[in-house]
């Protein structure tokens, strides 16, 4: 068993795909031809890098596009155990929405193993997490190296060493990360901050 955490998958969001945004900046969209060369990406990187025996930590923001759009991205992951933190696009996962599904009628929140708006947990042995859709400026167990895992921005804004977005588009490989990577990204940041300070 492994764990991984990723942020903003944003399943089925035409907007954020620049081949099909409507926005008019597109600074901001994926590199993506299609939705579904988009949609297809994101499910299959989840897939092949967390196994279903693994432990998937999500940050928010999981799928756009209506209620059933939940449901179509939950049931192609394989992992059996995710934990959300609620973003600020999962209303319907908030209110705990009855989705129609191929197993039946389905509460949102039933899809995940847990949703909360913030997670506070020792995942690693030494370090306890706190896991949030938004950074945060100061966190519990800070001070006694606390990591900080967050989404929304969907890029990295290198505030704290042990403050790491884990949106999708910030992995090089478009993927979650693993706990192994995470605690690599902090120790190379706490040597880069002791050298700027």
């Amino acid at each position: 068993m492994n764990i991984y955490f990723v942020g903003d998958t944003h399943y089925n969001h035409q907007n954020i795909v620049k081949g099909c945004s409507e926005w008019e900046d597109k600074t901001g969209c994926r590199n993506f031809r299609t939705l579904k060369t988009h949609n297809d990406a994101v499910i299959k990187n989840i897939n092949k890098t967390v196994k279903a025996d693994d432990i998937l930590y999500h940050v928010g923001d999981v799928a756009f596009g209506g209620k059933e759009s939940i449901w179509d991205f939950r049931k192609q992951i394989v992992c059996k155990t995710i934990h959300l933190c609620l973003g600020n696009h999962d209303h319907h996962i908030k209110k705990n929405t009855i989705i129609t599904t191929s197993k039946g009628l389905m509460n949102a929140k039933n899809m995940f193993t847990t949703v909360q708006d913030r997670i506070e947990k020792v995942i690693h042995d030494k370090y306890d997490f706190v896991l949030d859709h938004y950074p945060i400026k100061s966190w519990h167990k800070k001070e006694k190296g606390a990591i900080h895992l967050y989404g929304h921005t969907h890029k990295e804004l290198f505030y704290h060493p042990h403050a790491i977005c884990v949106c999708m588009e910030v992995h090089p490989e478009f993927r979650p990360f693993s706990l192994q990577e995470i605690l690599k990204i902090v120790k190379e940041r706490e040597k880069q901050f002791e050298y700027i300070n």
